[in-house]
C-alpha cells in the first residue's frame, strides 16, 4: 500500500498545482493573453487538434 501512495503522490501534486493555477487565474481575473487558464489551454488543444 505504501508503494501505491508513493506512486500517486506526484500525480496528486500535479493535479493540485493545476487546480491552484486555474483558481488563481479566475479569482485574479488574469487575461488569457497574459496567462491562460489550464481549461482554456485544454479547450484550445481539443478544438484545434487533429
Amino acid at each position: 500500500m505504501n508503494g501505491f501512495v508513493a506512486r500517486l503522490a506526484p500525480l496528486i501534486a500535479l493535479a493540485a498545482l493545476i487546480a491552484l493555477w486555474e483558481a488563481l487565474v479566475r479569482l485574479l481575473a488574469i487575461p488569457p493573453a497574459q496567462l491562460p487558464a489550464p481549461s482554456v489551454i485544454a479547450a484550445t488543444l481539443f478544438d484545434n487538434g487533429p
